[in-house]
């Protein structure tokens, strides 16, 4: 294109290019910041799981029980387990969830002075994919770049703890439960940390999907392996201490640039 870029894209760069962190932030932060309430419930779940950790967790967030289906986002079933919490059954659905490699899902709590989140990764590939699209994708199968093999998944519904939580309120009530409607919106507007998880998923790949071979790097695959999941996992972490600190997080070439600088 001949001549200078006109003034509408120009502005637009401009806007993209915009910081929305609060920069300095008031008061400042006193690191390490506290873990979220949910970290708690997440390294009890790895201690008590066992061997079985994707049926245990299934026994705990019934989101990872619903198969992926096209339009089953749209089912009165669907709606039933997300949005009202009650049981899941098979004969709902038509079937479970299933993984190729249940044994190789792993639940790790990597910590951060931003706060600590819930790890879970697999080397397995299609189950990352299984897993995303059941957590950040109301289980509508899609594709999924080969470049992406980590997702911060926030909004989390946690129906366990959500259930603890409301049998605590009842007990204190005496049993009436006619406000737990007013409770829940409450809970939702002024604590919604006490309901809504924070993850990270985490798939065991080169980063970006790039052999060590193709970035001609003096290393082994085997070596730039190790070292991709360090730089995933302090990528997303740094997106979410973003989030806790500077109070945004977005998809954007700016908090993408400083993701994979601290990486």
């Amino acid at each position: 294109m001949k001549g200078p870029p006109p003034a509408a894209a120009v502005e637009e760069v401009r806007r993209h290019g915009e910081s929305p962190f609060r920069v300095p932030c008031v008061p400042p932060p006193v690191l390490p910041l506290a873990d979220e309430p949910h970290v708690d419930d997440w390294r009890r779940y790895g201690e008590e799981a066992g061997r079985e950790l994707f049926a245990f967790l299934q026994g705990r967030l019934p989101q990872l029980a619903i198969p992926l289906r096209p339009g089953i986002s749209r089912t009165t079933a669907y709606r039933d387990v997300t949005r009202r919490g009650e049981a899941f059954t098979s004969a709902a659905f038509g079937g479970r969830l299933e993984l190729d490699e249940p044994a190789s899902l792993r639940l790790a709590i990597e910590g951060h002075p931003a706060g600590a989140l819930p790890v879970l990764s697999t080397p397995c590939r299609r189950d990352f994919e299984t897993l995303l699209v059941a957590l950040a994708g109301r289980h509508e199968p899609r594709d999924v770049s080969p470049a992406v093999n980590a997702q911060l998944v926030s909004g989390l519904v946690n129906w366990d703890r959500l259930g603890r939580y409301r049998g605590a309120w009842l007990a204190a009530q005496g049993g009436k439960g006619a406000g737990w409607p007013a409770e829940l919106a409450r809970v939702e507007a002024e604590e919604p940390r006490r309901l809504h998880d924070r993850l990270l998923l985490a798939c065991d790949r080169p980063y970006s999907g790039v052999a060590a071979a193709e970035l001609e790097l003096a290393m082994s695959e085997e070596e730039w392996l190790r070292r991709s999941r360090v730089f995933r996992v302090e990528h997303e972490l740094t997106h979410y201490a973003c989030r806790r600190v500077f109070g945004a997080m977005r998809t954007n070439l700016l908090d993408e640039l400083l993701a994979d600088v601290m990486g």
